[in-house]
């Protein structure tokens, strides 16, 4: 059946392999529409497939289209910017510095306390994870390391 939207095996095999590494479900969609589509199955049995609108996968197939794979791979949903002002995201940087906190629950419990802003458990971890902490069971929330400074500091290490 001809669809006329046909891949060729590399593009094929690159759209599979971009599928099997992706991690976020919007953008394996996206891949997995173009790898139906080219199998021959029309853009509403592969809406209906997706769960998504017809109009969806035609803005996919446009996007790909015009501007190729990497765009397609592009989400640019940029996310709620969160109840936080700069000022109260800082403060709570710096109270997480301090060590006290040992888990979400009690962060949320702070913020709700000193900002009288609710977060939700797993709120407070997308926000921490925004602000550049990760969360260590033995050791609390931790900022990342500069990848910079490591890379310095081993230089060192490996002098001494």
């Amino acid at each position: 059946m001809t669809t006329g939207f046909p891949l060729d095996h590399k593009q094929r095999h690159r759209i599979q392999e971009l599928y099997d590494q992706e991690r976020d479900h919007r953008i394996a969609k996206r891949l997995l529409a173009l790898l139906w589509i080219d199998r021959g199955h029309s853009q509403f049995e592969v809406a209906h497939l997706l769960l998504v609108e017809e109009r969806t996968v035609r803005k996919w197939l446009k996007i790909y289209r015009n501007k190729g794979l990497p765009a397609l791979c592009v989400l640019h949903y940029k996310g709620d910017k969160g109840e936080l002002s700069q000022n109260q995201q800082q403060q709570l940087k710096d109270e997480v510095k301090t060590g006290r906190f040992r888990s979400a629950k009690q962060v949320s419990a702070w913020i709700q306390q000193q900002f009288a802003i609710t977060y939700s458990t797993s709120g407070v971890t997308r926000l921490l994870e925004r602000l550049g902490c990760t969360y260590h069971k033995a050791s609390d929330f931790l900022f990342k390391a500069k990848p910079d400074k490591q890379k310095a500091w081993l230089q060192q290490y490996e002098l001494n």
